[in-house]
């Protein structure tokens, strides 16, 4: 299913539930305010889940190099930011 279907922002806030199964089923739901779009719901792609998981594996590798010693904190990332700068 991969329709759009508007609702107003009342609907959205006491049919809250409802919509997020609707768009986690692939509707896109547009939400209105004094009939102008605002707000876009819809599934999150696949795509949005890896790039989510490997900067969650970027942070966790961060997090134990600097509890091993190794790499730096802010000071070494303002080293390697101004090397770029040349």
């Amino acid at each position: 299913m991969n329709s759009t279907v508007r609702v107003t922002a009342y609907e959205c806030k006491t049919k809250q539930a409802e919509i997020f199964r609707r768009a986690a089923a692939g509707e896109t739901i547009i939400v209105t305010n004094n009939g102008r779009p605002q707000v876009e719901i819809r599934k999150v792609s696949p795509e949005n889940d890896r790039i989510a998981a490997a900067v969650r594996t970027l942070g966790d590798l961060q997090r134990e190099q600097l509890a091993a010693g190794v790499g730096g904190g802010a000071d070494e990332l303002r080293r390697i930011q101004e090397q770029g700068r040349d």
